[in-house]
């Protein structure tokens, strides 16, 4: 509430939803993505101390590809597709072996995607080669701190 009276008396409006996310962070949703922006360079509260961002996950959307050559690199999909779908970044997903010598790594042929915006395509275009891209599904993290689900225990 303390917030929303701030923002209020700052002439912030068009906030959606303010939501508490943990210690110290809160979640603001506005109805106008141009609200959004503006409150990113409010000089008022960046001097009283507030760290102010867009969460990466309303910015960006992953993807995967399979079946990718070995032959076939990063920088071949940032060259030849990355511009007209928005790739921003393009990196093989490693599969994890464990031996009686100990744990390897070795290069799979998955490509994770990183695009630009909110949505993925439903394919993309590499050599003339069209490929599905599927749902990216991030490994379930857990802290060893609190044990709760969904962040590592450097960020507890």
């Amino acid at each position: 509430m303390d917030l929303g009276k701030r923002f209020h008396a700052l002439g912030i409006s068009n906030v959606k939803s303010i939501k508490k996310k943990g210690k110290h962070r809160v979640e603001i949703n506005f109805n106008l993505p141009h609200e959004a922006n503006k409150i990113l360079c409010n000089e008022t509260l960046l001097r009283e101390g507030y760290k102010i961002y867009i969460s990466q996950r309303f910015l960006t959307v992953k993807g995967i590809i399979r079946d990718v050559g070995y032959s076939i690199t990063s920088e071949d999909i940032l060259q030849n597709a990355g511009n007209k779908y928005n790739i921003i970044e393009a990196r093989r997903l490693n599969r994890r072996i464990v031996t009686k010598e100990g744990i390897q790594y070795l290069p799979s042929s998955t490509f994770l995607l990183t695009f630009k915006g909110k949505r993925r395509p439903e394919e993309i275009e590499i050599y003339t080669s069209h490929t599905k891209v599927f749902a990216y599904i991030p490994p379930v993290t857990q802290c060893r701190n609190c044990w709760r689900f969904g962040h590592a225990q450097i960020q507890c």
